[in-house]
């Protein structure tokens, strides 16, 4: 299974030092983030600003003010367990995640395959209170305070530097998170076109999507996106890549789509799973039409010089945050979900 859909079942890495963590004391990184911005690890207080070395190195865009980052951690999910029956092959339940769940009509309800999502470590929408669930709502509580702070606020880009981050495990989780919300509903767009998987991991069935509706004019966007049995959460598939996705991104039409969607829904939150920065110039292309995004980072694993060129391909935008993706907790360190287990309350 690839990067992306395997975030939650791998076995921890070694506590050490992670990439944002020695990358802060590196002025290098610091170049790329405005003087005063707040770096927050959700496992703590935050933490005081890196004193400047005697030896800066340039931002990428020397004309142009860099963007505030702000960096979330979330832990590698543990391993959930599921009952499947005996005779079940791992062929047989990854076929039974993939089957087709046809629509029968313009607004008829698809069930999320809750027991797929589980086996890969992703929230369970029905579960009880846990590490992981907490973890994504500290993350979504600071993207949705931020929606009046920035112009299209409420459009969140999920994307990262290069593939196998785990962007959009990050980006279903988010969405699952954001769908618990009493005073908000949530659109999950799947804009990774070369390697689209939304729709798959969810177990969902679509013939058609974003794609078709930027390429053919006549394709009404509305009745490619799909109602879910979590009352309010959507889906809009990727579609079928073309060549020539990213002139597509670029034209106006992707901004009447967006306007369209947004249309009699003053409350929709809109969440973008895009290709890698540096992988497509289609996701840089994209994030001029966001108020948020979000750079998923592999501890251990993205390359400091490749979050530079990442960050460097969105210019002066003011919305970046970074989340930390698979840290490995500190012996002893805070865990949410405990406090529940044994069942005082208090």
């Amino acid at each position: 299974m690839s990067g992306d859909e395997h975030q939650g079942t791998e076995a921890p890495q070694k506590a050490k030092s992670s990439l944002l963590e020695r990358a802060t004391q590196d002025q290098s990184l610091n170049a790329l983030v405005r003087r005063g911005s707040e770096t927050i690890d959700t496992r703590g207080a935050p933490e005081k600003p890196m004193p400047s070395r005697a030896k800066p190195v340039a931002a990428p865009a020397p004309q142009v003010a860099a963007p505030q980052v702000v960096v979330v951690t979330t832990p590698a999910p543990a391993p959930v367990a599921i009952e499947v029956p005996v005779a079940e092959t791992a062929a047989q339940i990854k076929a039974r995640r993939t089957q087709s769940n046809r629509p029968i009509g313009r607004g008829a309800v698809q069930k999320i395959n809750r027991a797929g999502l589980a086996a890969d470590g992703y929230i369970d929408p029905d579960g009880a209170m846990s590490e992981i669930a907490e973890e994504y709502r500290l993350i979504k509580r600071r993207l949705l305070r931020q929606v009046d702070r920035f112009a299209n606020g409420h459009r969140i880009m999920v994307t990262s530097a290069n593939p196998n981050e785990g962007k959009t495990f990050c980006a279903i989780n988010l969405a699952l998170s954001i769908a618990g919300e009493q005073d908000s509903e949530i659109l999950l767009i799947d804009a990774d076109f070369a390697r689209s998987r939304v729709t798959k991991l969810l177990g969902l069935y679509a013939e058609q999507g974003f794609m078709d509706a930027l390429a053919d004019s006549k394709v009404d966007v509305e009745d490619l996106i799909i109602r879910t049995d979590i009352p309010k959460l959507t889906v809009l598939p990727a579609g079928r890549s073309s060549s020539r996705n990213s002139e597509f991104l670029a034209s106006e039409r992707t901004e009447d789509l967006l306007s369209r969607i947004e249309e009699g829904s003053p409350n929709r939150i809109i969440l973008i799973d895009t290709m890698p920065l540096l992988a497509t110039s289609s996701a840089s292309v994209l994030a001029n039409r966001m108020g948020q995004i979000l750079v998923v980072v592999r501890a251990d694993h993205t390359r400091e010089s490749a979050l530079r060129d990442a960050i460097g391909l969105m210019g002066a935008h003011e919305g970046i945050s970074l989340l930390l993706n698979r840290t490995s907790l500190p012996f002893n360190s805070r865990s949410f979900g405990t406090y529940y287990e044994d069942g005082q309350g208090a």
